[in-house]
């Protein structure tokens, strides 16, 4: 593929498709799609491991959860652990407030890492459901993809990314299970505090790498055509 000569250095849009682009693109969505399956199985383990952990101590116990709760989709996994986190907290009326913090800010690592997880399944389900074409009007390395076949005229677009934001939607999902598993556990050891705020200090340093805000959107549901 090294000796593929572009027919289009004359011009600043596309007629023929760079092989290595779509190379990059198989690459990426490869990347994403194999990384969400593992994230979907994480989070499963997460709720497992925590019931296990804290309400089952032998085997039957184990069979019976996995019957009820196994094999959960990302989102109802998530969903899940939410509920977990708050049904977990202390009930007693009159419980200190100090005994009840731990829980909420637990709450809060929980929910941002799984809205992220939230928005690449956005971009996820888009790319598992819909065509996906390179933007030949430009040489930027985009790709689009259209949904007009929706049953809701007025919700379709065209959504425009490239393979690069791919990769940065499956990096991001290495890091969602472990936040996760991190603060649903932290309220039961005696060093909650420090591990709350060592997670809240690690997405402050370390931000997400995607951004669905990345993403370029035209189509009458946003009003009006891409720019740029």
């Amino acid at each position: 593929m090294n000796d593929w000569i572009d027919p289009d250095t004359d011009r600043d849009y596309r007629t023929v498709v760079p092989p290595a682009l779509m190379e990059e693109y198989y690459f990426s969505l490869g990347q994403l799609m194999h990384q969400f399956t593992t994230v979907e199985s994480a989070l499963n383990a997460v709720v497992t491991n925590f019931l296990t952990r804290h309400l089952l101590k032998h085997m039957t116990g184990l069979a019976l959860l996995k019957a009820a709760y196994g094999g959960m989709r990302a989102k109802a996994a998530g969903e899940t652990i939410k509920r977990i986190n708050r049904a977990a907290r202390p009930q007693a009326v009159g419980t200190p407030k100090e005994a009840l913090l731990p829980f909420e800010l637990a709450q809060v690592e929980i929910e941002a890492a799984l809205k992220q997880l939230s928005s690449i399944q956005e971009l996820r389900d888009r790319l598992a459901h819909h065509y996906v074409t390179p933007d030949m009007t430009n040489k930027g390395g985009w790709f689009s993809s259209s949904n007009y076949l929706t049953r809701e005229p007025e919700r379709a677009d065209t959504l425009f990314f490239t393979p690069a934001m791919l990769r940065a939607a499956a990096a991001d999902l290495q890091r969602v299970p472990d936040h996760v598993d991190a603060a649903l556990n932290a309220p039961y050891s005696t060093d909650a505090s420090r591990i709350l705020q060592s997670l809240a200090k690690q997405r402050s340093d370390q931000p997400w790498h995607y951004s669905e805000q990345s993403l370029r959107r035209d189509g009458l549901r946003h009003g009006q055509p891409r720019k740029g």
